[in-house]
């Protein structure tokens, strides 16, 4: 039975995770899998699905980082 869009987007997510956890030193790592998890989290699926996890993974991380260098 073929997966869902939520389902595949779900697996997805769960990619982007790894590959944060992988490229990037514990603590760092959760807080951007924590991060990527509600970047991600409201997205559509097909908005999602249409790109690669390397260029969801590049957007999302240039975003945390930006937020990070933001002044409150």
């Amino acid at each position: 039975m073929p997966l869902t869009h939520h389902e595949e987007k779900q697996a997805a997510i769960e990619q982007l995770c790894t590959l944060a956890r992988h490229k990037l030193q514990p603590p760092e790592a959760e807080t951007a899998v924590r991060f990527i998890q509600n970047y991600y989290g409201s997205a559509a699926a097909e908005d999602l699905l249409a790109r690669s996890i390397e260029d969801l993974y590049g957007a999302a991380l240039a975003h945390w980082q930006l937020a990070q260098q933001r002044r409150p």
